[in-house]
């Protein structure tokens, strides 16, 4: 279980009262890119490239203008940044309700997860072509258990649970919260 141990969690991220620190998501959101490295190269890749360039996209402007917070990014009106920005609350937003079905879904596979939330929260926004290559790399996703054994990394599966319920909770707290103040969702 070394990822959700050794990476910042969405759950560690806080929502102050200025809003949502931009170092402290960006720093969450590698560590999402690293559940992705887990399981396995050549699934999902180019769902990784696209949050990887907008994870680049917008610590670019964070690092060059050193916004605090992802609402001063917004109120920045960069274009390019909040392009971003609305690109990876849209993506999170679909991690985190395929990751939560199949939390309250035991008996769904993962890829069932993935095609439904797909359905209900990205596919609005997506060409047809996109929404092939999607279709296809969804369907290339490991079974639950193989995604469990993967993700906990030898750990106590449990735990892995427990942990991806807090990570989870942090996750839709941010995308909830950032979803209500994008120009565009």
């Amino acid at each position: 279980m070394q990822t959700f141990h050794t990476v910042k969690s969405f759950a560690d991220v806080p929502l102050e009262g200025a809003g949502v620190p931009a170092q402290d998501f960006l720093a969450a959101s590698d560590g999402l890119l690293q559940l992705f490295d887990l399981l396995g190269h050549g699934v999902f890749t180019f769902i990784q490239a696209d949050i990887r360039s907008n994870i680049s996209g917008l610590r670019s402007r964070v690092t060059k203008h050193n916004d605090p917070t992802l609402e001063a990014v917004l109120a920045a009106s960069d274009d390019n940044a909040t392009g971003c920005l609305v690109r990876l609350i849209r993506g999170f937003r679909y991690i985190c309700r395929s990751l939560s079905m199949m939390q309250s879904e035991p008996d769904l596979e993962l890829y069932v997860c993935f095609k439904r939330a797909y359905d209900e929260w990205l596919a609005q926004f997506h060409s047809r072509f996109v929404r092939s290559l999607v279709a296809v790399a969804i369907r290339a996703a490991p079974s639950r258990k193989e995604f469990y054994t993967r993700i906990a990394q030898g750990g106590d599966p449990e735990e892995l649970d427990q942990e991806l319920t807090k990570w989870l909770a942090g996750l839709d707290r941010i995308v909830s919260h950032m979803s209500r103040l994008l120009p565009y969702h």
